[in-house]
């Protein structure tokens, strides 16, 4: 039953594709999207923020593991009537210190997040961008193309537009798409 399904649905994607296809000459692009993430300019700029961040977090926590250490040490040279306070006073500042190292991964993971959001937008907004001034009718990840020319590869085109507009601020806007040379679309 299921693959009954399944194969009506793939026919009736591929009678469509087929159909739309024949109804017009199709202008079919891709771009690697992972390529122009990390390459973009605006990715290597967050990541030397979010590395700084994580480096400037981090501080307070090795002062903190030295504290934890030393108190474990003071801890073995004790007596056992003294050790009770000691290793109360241990685990307090052990849950203090995991709460706080949690705290900032979330706080750190919340910050790349975004920034990874606000680079894909960019990168979504210039194909949009890109797509529209060249009337192209689809822009395919390169990931989803079995076959295409390299010709109809626009991930350089995209690049270097998002790298030229790109100032060093944390602005969302994509850069204006500069013309492209590519000009053969992706062969059907």
């Amino acid at each position: 039953m299921k693959k009954g399904i399944k194969l009506t649905l793939l026919l009736g994607m591929f009678m469509t594709v087929t159909a739309v296809s024949h109804a017009k000459d199709l202008k079919v692009w891709y771009i690697n999207v992972l390529e122009v993430f990390d390459n973009y300019k605006k990715t290597e700029s967050y990541d030397k923020q979010l590395e700084k961040m994580q480096d400037d977090k981090q501080k307070p926590f090795k002062d903190m593991a030295d504290e934890l250490k030393k108190l474990q040490d003071k801890m073995e040279m004790l007596k056992d009537s003294e050790k009770e306070s000691v290793q109360k006073q241990l685990k307090e500042k052990a849950t203090v210190y995991q709460k706080k190292e949690k705290e900032a991964f979330a706080e750190l993971k919340g910050e790349r997040d975004k920034k990874m959001k606000e680079i894909i937008d960019d990168i979504n907004a210039a194909v949009k961008k890109y797509a529209k001034e060249k009337n192209y009718d689809f822009i395919l990840n390169e990931t989803m193309v079995v076959y295409g020319d390299d010709a109809a590869n626009i991930t350089k085109t995209i690049l270097d537009t998002l790298n030229g507009g790109y100032t060093g601020g944390s602005s969302s806007s994509a850069a204006p798409v500069k013309s492209s040379t590519a000009t053969a679309p992706v062969k059907k």
